[in-house]
């Protein structure tokens, strides 16, 4: 009898899938294994099309078990009309628009925490300071920016309940009006005793909030100045008796002595401190710093030119040349104080820096473990104490040493970012036997120490600009708070870091326009996220003129340089770092990488997103390096092969030296 042809032939299909199905059957990631399998015969000839797969049913669980966690905490607080994101970007550690839509289907899932932080995150995503700001007709009504502006604070009051409780408002007005007193005293050179009118009780304002701190603004009228005086007291909210450890004292201790170095050492512009008390032992009962108040625009406003007429994209970027030529020359300044050691700034008792200690850094794991945790977590520190460090690389890792990696992904995440740290490289060492130590002082060279002091935030919300003349002059640099003896990677030449946001897509909130390209498409209308955000090509543009003022600064001898301003010429040595040789490395170029590579280090929501934009940047259209399976390999414990890591070297190389790398697949 003939055999039945269809069922031969599917024998024979299946027979063909058994080294597939084989292959499935080893795999111990998945716990569950399937083959769909097409198979046709059209005139003798026969095709079979396989989708084969694994599913890891333990991920699935991990899955729907964080999406439990996500509440929506805008039902918690009043409903504000969602207005339209038109003069505030998103700052360092929120989140960008959710990317998982545009990720391809079916590639696995790792470690990055942004999908389940895009409604769970009590942060200021939900009610007005995120991408999801929408309104009819393109503008935030001022209802509307009121309305949400209460409900930012009434979240904010909620949160720094603790702190607030603490606060004796009368006692800080006394206190202000005691500090008044003196210095009225000082100025007029007359003895304590003297008889002087009476100054009023100064004001106080209702209290503001930062990312971690109260703010409260003292007002007093001086008669014999005829204006206003204004203070700013700035409160920790980690100040009550119950959380105040040692290394917080500190750490507010620290930023005081700072402010007073830089204003009677440097040319810096910063808020002029008046009094500091680092203990919540005190009439107020809390520590706190009160300055001069610094009046004027935040550069966040000036450099997108909000609130302004319109202006010219010529005279725009004037303008932005002239500010980055005044921040350079400002950090420039800071390359004086350094250290061989790195970590927190340390003080002589004459103020003079003295070398670098233990650090204060934010936890930003505990944070969001806050987030997602029960009761238990309430009381975690969201602040841990790293350094000294001896080596710089050991800046870069010390939050990635305190949280271990619990999974296979996470490990394989974590060793891929060890990796591309250490092919940074540190300016003025030496290899020998494949380990960097550093040079000795010959003749007129001497080698500068490995770490330097830095601005611990160069962000544009840090900078208050001059509210009159042309918008360029640099009223006071904010933000000291945490400031870090950095490597000279990340030191004081480094870029700011606006100008590296677009390595980060988790901030980053560009998107291009389908319109732009549109060939009579009439007047061209950018995507309202992109109204507070520079396009790539224009921060490559920024990001090479701040090499060149940097350069520039250099070969003047401003601010000293190991190299005599080696280090800002286009025709840098290549491959110096040869065996006994001295690196040579342009410290403000290499900083793209160097400051992608720190924010993903010290923070886990980002840090994926970071990684797959650093292999995107390197990789050419002949050879593309797979995020996924450069994880997968490392999370194995397994060696990344010869050839893929010399085309990664390569391409960092490249992409350190030239801010980009030809025939990149992502531009």
């Amino acid at each position: 009898m003939a055999e039945n042809p269809a069922r031969s032939f599917g024998e024979r299909a299946r027979y063909e899938r058994r080294a597939e199905l084989a292959k499935l059957t080893r795999d111990k990631k998945a716990d569950l294994s399937l083959i769909l399998g097409l198979s046709w015969r059209v005139k003798g000839r026969q095709v079979h099309i396989d989708y084969s797969g694994g599913l890891d049913t333990a991920k699935i669980r991990g899955k729907i078990a964080s999406s439990v966690g996500k509440l929506n905490f805008s039902n918690a607080l009043p409903s504000v009309p969602p207005p339209v994101p038109t003069e505030v970007r998103p700052e360092e550690g929120e989140k960008n628009e959710p990317q998982a839509q545009q990720d391809e289907e079916g590639k696995a899932q790792l470690p990055s925490l942004k999908d389940a932080l895009v409604q769970a995150a009590p942060v200021d995503f939900q009610c007005g300071r995120g991408p999801c700001w929408r309104a009819e007709g393109g503008r935030e009504t001022t209802e509307a920016y009121h309305a949400r502006l209460d409900a930012e604070t009434w979240r904010k009051q909620v949160d720094f309940a603790g702190i607030l409780s603490q606060i004796d408002t009368t006692a800080l007005a006394e206190h202000a009006h005691s500090l008044l007193e003196n210095l009225r005293a000082a100025d007029e050179g007359n003895p304590p005793g003297h008889k002087r009118p009476e100054l009023a009780l100064p004001q106080v304002s209702a209290p503001f909030f930062g990312d971690a701190h109260v703010f409260y603004v003292l007002q007093s009228w001086d008669d014999r100045k005829r204006e206003f005086v204004k203070w700013v007291v700035k409160i920790p909210a980690t100040g009550t008796p119950d959380t105040w450890d040692r290394l917080s004292a500190e750490t507010l201790r620290t930023e005081g002595l700072l402010l007073r170095m830089l204003e009677e050492q440097t040319n810096i512009p910063a808020p002029r401190i008046i009094d500091a008390d680092p203990s919540p032992h005190n009439t107020v009962h809390v520590p706190y710093l009160i300055m001069e108040f610094v009046q004027g625009r935040r550069l966040e406003d000036v450099w997108f030119g909000v609130g302004e007429a319109a202006l010219d994209a010529e005279a725009l970027k004037d303008r932005r040349l002239k500010i980055l030529e005044n921040v350079a020359m400002a950090m420039f300044e800071l390359g004086r104080f350094e250290s061989g050691e790195g970590g927190s700034p340390r003080f002589a008792p004459t103020g003079e820096f003295a070398g670098a200690g233990a650090l204060q850094e934010l936890d930003v794991q505990a944070v969001v473990e806050r987030w997602f945790g029960t009761e238990d977590c309430e009381r975690t520190p969201l602040h841990a104490a790293v350094g000294p460090w001896d080596e710089p690389r050991d800046a870069y890792t010390a939050m990635l040493d305190t949280y271990p990696p619990g999974t296979e992904a996470g490990e394989g995440v974590d060793r891929l970012l060890r990796l591309l740290i250490g092919l940074v490289r540190e300016p003025g060492l030496k290899r020998r036997n494949g380990v960097k130590k550093p040079l000795v002082k010959t003749g007129r060279q001497e080698r500068k120490k490995p770490f330097v002091l830095a601005h611990p935030d160069l962000s544009l919300r840090n900078i208050i600009m001059d509210a009159d003349g042309d918008g360029t002059t640099i009223r006071a640099f904010l933000g000291w708070d945490g400031a870090r003896v950095a490597p000279r990677s990340l030191g004081n030449e480094a870029l700011p870091r606006w100008l590296v946001r677009d390595y980060n897509l988790f901030v980053w909130r560009w998107r291009a326009s389908p319109d732009f390209w549109r060939v009579g498409g009439g007047h061209h209308v950018p995507p309202a996220c992109n109204r507070a955000e520079d396009a790539p090509w224009v921060l490559r543009e920024l990001r090479d003129a701040y090499v060149e003022v940097v350069g520039r600064l250099k070969s003047a001898g401003k601010g000293g340089g190991d190299d005599g301003g080696r280090e800002g010429r286009e025709e840098e040595p290549r491959d110096r770092d040869r065996e006994g040789e001295r690196v040579h490395v342009n410290v403000t170029r290499q900083s793209l990488l160097a400051l992608s590579l720190d924010a993903a280090a010290r923070d886990p929501r980002c840090r994926t997103a970071v990684l797959r934009r650093v292999l995107e940047k390197c990789s050419r259209s002949f050879g593309e390096f797979d995020f996924e399976r450069l994880v997968g390999i490392l999370g194995d414990g397994q060696p990344v092969d010869g050839y893929t890591m010399k085309c990664l070297r390569r391409g960092v190389r490249e992409l350190v030296e030239n801010g980009f790398v030809r025939g990149a697949v992502v531009c």
